[in-house]
């Protein structure tokens, strides 16, 4: 089953009614309101990830702006990977700050 949004509202709309039932928009007739490509916590979680071992100080707002977006939206595979990246994300950013706090406090670093 396909999940349509209301391009005023964001609501998820099951149907395809010629109103929304929650903003009460005119729908009939749009073009393309189609299925909402929840993209941008993907690609906020690859970042993340490729951040983590680098800048882990980018990984951080990076993946839990792209964790906090996918758990909101777990309808679709794409949210669902942006879920799991995100979280391997946030899990090797801790460990290399806490690694780095450990060499800076032993003065290794």
């Amino acid at each position: 089953m396909q999940i349509l949004y209301c391009p005023f509202c964001h609501n998820a709309l099951y149907t395809a009614p010629a109103r929304c039932p929650f903003c009460g928009a005119q729908l009939a007739g749009i073009v393309g309101f189609a299925k909402k490509i929840h993209a941008p916590s993907l690609v906020l979680s690859i970042i993340g990830i490729v951040f983590a071992l680098i800048l882990p100080i980018v990984t951080y707002p990076c993946s839990i702006v792209g964790l906090v977006m996918a758990v909101k939206k777990r309808e679709t595979h794409k949210t669902m990977a942006a879920l799991v990246i995100a979280i391997i994300g946030l899990v090797i950013a801790i460990a290399n700050s806490a690694i780095g706090a450990y060499l800076g406090v032993t003065g290794m670093l």
